[in-house]
């Protein structure tokens, strides 16, 4: 939300897939580009709003979460703080993130089918 009363929307197509194909690159491992964070660091390879958006765009569109989230496994706790900010600040995202983070806590699918 900026200042003026206006939304911001994740564009489900367009920066999903965006966001996809730069994480598959920095992913890839040929030196320091395939490294996420240095150890002990929160010093980023990779804008932690990114990974957000990427899984929030996912759940919002329907997505499995779960193959990133293996990939983004060392930032899982990061991940995780993150997106309970998000969920605080923006109630609209509040159910995508909450299936995302369902999914990182273990929550059994049933229980969300109810």
């Amino acid at each position: 939300r900026t200042g003026r009363g206006q939304k911001y929307k994740v564009k489900h197509l367009e920066r999903v897939n965006d966001l996809k194909e730069s994480l598959q690159r920095s992913l890839k491992p040929n030196g320091r580009q395939g490294r996420l964070f240095e150890e002990g660091e929160a010093n980023f390879a990779i804008p932690q709003v990114d990974i957000l958006h990427l899984l929030i765009g996912l759940s919002e569109a329907g997505e499995p979460v779960t193959e990133w989230l293996e990939k983004l496994a060392p930032l899982r706790p990061h991940i995780r703080a993150g997106l309970r900010f998000v969920r605080t600040e923006r109630p609209d995202w509040a159910a995508a993130v909450g299936r995302v983070l369902d999914v990182m806590e273990g929550a059994p699918l049933l229980d969300r089918m109810g």
